[in-house]
C-alpha cells in the first residue's frame, strides 16, 4: 500500500476525528475507498478503538433497489441507534462503477435516495448525536 494512503489515515484518525481508545466507531467504506478503508481500520485498531464497518456498492445498491418493492423506511431505527450510540463516523467513499444502476427507473433510484439507507443519518449533525455527555465526531471522505 502507497505510504501516503496510511499517512492520509492517521491524519484522519488523530487529527480529523481525534479517535481515543474504547471509542465506538461507525466506518462506512464504498467500494473504490477500500484501500483508504483498510488503512483507516489498521489505525483505529491501533488506538484500541471499537469499529462497525458498513459496506456499501453500487451493485450492491442497484441489485436491492431494483428488487424492491419501492415503499422504503423512511428512517430505519437499527440503523438510527446505530449512529446514536457512535462516538464517531467516519464515511469512505467512492465508487468503481458510475453505472451500476444506470438501469434503475430515476423514481425509484430517488425514492431510495430519499428514504432508504443512509436516511436515520441525514440531517444528523455532531451536536444532535450524543453518546453520554461527549459529542459524536463526523467525518467524510471522498476518493
Amino acid at each position: 500500500m502507497d505510504d501516503r494512503i496510511r499517512e492520509h489515515a492517521r491524519t484522519l484518525v488523530d487529527w480529523s476525528a481525534r479517535i481515543e481508545a474504547g471509542d465506538d466507531v461507525v466506518l462506512s467504506v464504498s467500494e473504490g475507498a477500500h484501500d483508504l478503508a483498510v488503512a483507516v481500520a489498521e489505525e483505529l485498531g491501533k488506538r484500541d478503538a471499537n469499529v462497525v464497518t458498513l459496506y456499501d456498492a453500487d451493485e450492491v445498491d442497484r441489485a436491492h433497489t431494483l428488487a424492491h418493492s419501492g415503499e422504503f423506511d423512511e428512517s430505519p431505527e437499527f440503523e438510527r441507534a446505530l449512529y446514536e450510540h457512535a462516538d464517531a463516523m467516519l464515511r469512505l467513499g467512492g465508487g468503481r462503477n458510475t453505472t451500476a444502476s444506470a438501469d434503475v427507473p430515476a423514481g425509484k433510484r430517488r425514492r431510495k435516495s430519499d428514504h432508504g439507507r443512509g436516511s436515520a443519518r441525514r440531517g444528523w449533525t455532531p451536536t444532535g448525536c450524543r453518546r453520554s455527555t461527549r459529542r459524536a465526531r463526523w467525518l467524510s471522505r471522498r476518493v
